[in-house]
């Protein structure tokens, strides 16, 4: 007789282990606690970029002095400002009503809201309506190519008390 075991594979199938209830509830848990850790991290994560909205630029170029005729105002629409020019001096003031934000109108010598009917004297001082402020005047830059741009986004006089006149316009060399 051989010592020596026989070389043919037996038909035997391995025996699958069963999954006993703890192993299974250990995985959902496991599972479970992924989920919610993932999660809060990219709740974290989400404080790392900030959620501003820019928005349009308020600075805006409009030509040269020399574009703008004397003692003339014209409206500028996309900015919502009327440019006056008085010599060598130039003026913008903001075309939105300090009542509820509408575009006023540039009408002759005054201002006009067609919303609610504020209405402004040339320097947007306050002359009547319900507006209950008068209107912001923005700053002029000549930048170093000769163009005038503005700045809406800043206010001359902020608190708004003081009313307008001819030291807002700014002379331009």
């Amino acid at each position: 007789m051989s010592t020596y075991s026989s070389s043919h594979p037996t038909n035997r199938v391995p025996r699958v282990r069963k999954t006993t209830r703890r192993e299974f509830l250990n995985f959902v848990t496991g599972l479970v606690g992924l989920g919610v850790a993932g999660g809060t991290a990219l709740l974290m994560g989400a404080f790392f970029w900030p959620a501003v909205d820019v928005g349009p630029s308020k600075k805006f170029k409009i030509g040269r002095l020399e574009d703008y005729p004397d003692d003339v105002r014209v409206f500028f629409a996309e900015a919502k400002a009327t440019i006056w020019r008085r010599g060598d001096t130039i003026g913008v003031i903001s075309n939105i009503c300090t009542h509820l934000g509408c575009t006023v109108a540039t009408r002759e010598g005054d201002f006009k809201c067609p919303c609610h009917g504020s209405q402004y004297d040339a320097f947007g001082n306050v002359i009547a309506g319900p507006a209950p402020r008068h209107l912001a005047w923005h700053p002029v830059y000549k930048l170093p190519n000769g163009e005038l741009e503005i700045d809406t986004s800043v206010d001359l006089d902020p608190s708004k008390t003081k009313k307008a006149k001819s030291t807002h316009f700014i002379k331009i060399i």
